[in-house]
């Protein structure tokens, strides 16, 4: 876990240094929506599966 953390802060100062604050804000939006499809795919897979059960 702290793995990930180091270089998620290393990419995104790396981003912040080459592109800027507003493409590290608009990059943050990515795992915010695969987390937010993750959500609903999974509240989805499980309204399915308790119509089965």
């Amino acid at each position: 876990m702290f793995g990930l953390m180091a270089v998620g802060s290393f990419s995104s100062g790396g981003l912040l240094r080459a592109y800027g604050w507003h493409t590290v804000l608009w990059a943050s939006f990515v795992p915010l929506l695969l987390a937010v499809i993750v959500l609903i795919l999974t509240k989805k897979y499980q309204a399915n599966f308790s119509e089965q059960a």
